[in-house]
């Protein structure tokens, strides 16, 4: 991940979604000790209504809508700004 091109650590805004309690907890600790400006969400509808994160860390078994799409539509989303 080239930080440089997105700024520092604290202007890095990352996205965690991720269904399982445990594992979000300890991407969400590790993210912000790394300084990292940390939302995190259990579902994909919830991520797609995310204004556009910088870094997404994405769980593809998600409850509500699959991973791959949540991703398709991340991606086409950033791409058409």
């Amino acid at each position: 991940m080239n930080t440089q091109a997105m700024g520092t650590a604290e202007e890095t805004r990352v996205l965690v979604v991720e269904d399982d309690r445990g594992i979000a907890e300890s991407l969400v600790r590790g993210s912000r000790q790394a300084g990292y400006s940390v939302e995190d969400v259990r579902t994909g509808r919830a991520a797609l209504s995310v204004p556009s994160p910088d870094v997404v860390l994405l769980d593809l078994g998600l409850p509500d809508i699959d991973g791959v799409e949540v991703c398709r539509r991340l991606r086409k989303r950033r791409s058409s700004r």
